[in-house]
Formats: C-alpha cells, structure tokens, sequence
C-alpha cells in the first residue's frame, strides 16, 4: 500500500512540475538565424509555411475565421472531401477547453477549410486542390 501512494505522489509530482515549469511552449530557432543554403531541407520547409494570398475575387474570400459551419456551406456549397482529427489537446489532463477536435473540409480548386467546434478555424487557399484528402 505504501508503495502505491510513494509511485501516485512522484507521477503526480512530475506531471506538476512539468506544467509548472512550461507555458506550453516550445522554443524554436527563429527563420532569421537559421541557415538557409541551396537545396537545405530547412529552406524547404520555410517555403512550405507560407500561405498563398486568397485573391479577392475567389469564393474563398467571402469566409472569415468565426464564420459557422452553415454559413460555409451557403456560401461555397458542398464540400468534395472532409476529414476529422484529434489535436492531441484531449490528451492533457484536466484539460476541458474546446478544440480538442478538428474537421478540415476539402474544396476542388479553392483548398480547405478547418473548422473547431463548428467554427472556422484556418483557411487554405491552394488553387491546385483537387478535393480530396
């Protein structure tokens, strides 16, 4: 018995230090530092992070962050492709905001949309989408 409360009060040690001693998050190198020469894999990722601007004549410029997900559906009309995912925030303990799931609906030619709890949370604009995951 005195084993098992010796092991519950070290892992709930951890766990208090550990949230204690982060905000949450984690420190990167900054693109201005990082090396980017001809060919890196790094330069290649800062490229890959950069959004394309939404034109403002595109459909996709009519949706705003916050919008539900009706609103997108009377504007833009059905979806090709939706696809659901777990952020990983359902995993924290006594964690009981929202977000925990996320849904990203796919639209042919325009991109995607993510959504959270019902609201859009992110807008992708990519022309060569094809609408499906």
């Amino acid at each position: 018995m005195n084993f098992n409360v010796i092991v519950l009060l070290l892992f709930i040690l951890c766990i208090s230090f550990n949230c204690a001693g982060s905000n949450g998050t984690v420190e990167t190198e900054s693109p201005a530092v990082s090396q980017s020469t001809p060919g890196s894999q790094k330069a290649s990722e800062e490229s890959a992070n950069i959004k394309t601007p939404i034109p403002p004549d595109c459909p996709l410029a009519k949706i705003k962050e916050g919008m539900g997900q009706g609103q997108v559906l009377d504007i833009l009309g059905p979806w090709k492709d939706l696809e659901a995912y777990s952020t990983g925030k359902q995993w924290i303990p006594f964690y009981f905001g929202s977000d925990v799931y996320r849904t990203v609906v796919y639209y042919k030619g325009l991109g995607q949309i993510h959504f959270s709890d019902g609201r859009v949370v992110e807008i992708m604009y990519d022309p060569a989408e094809d609408g499906y995951r």
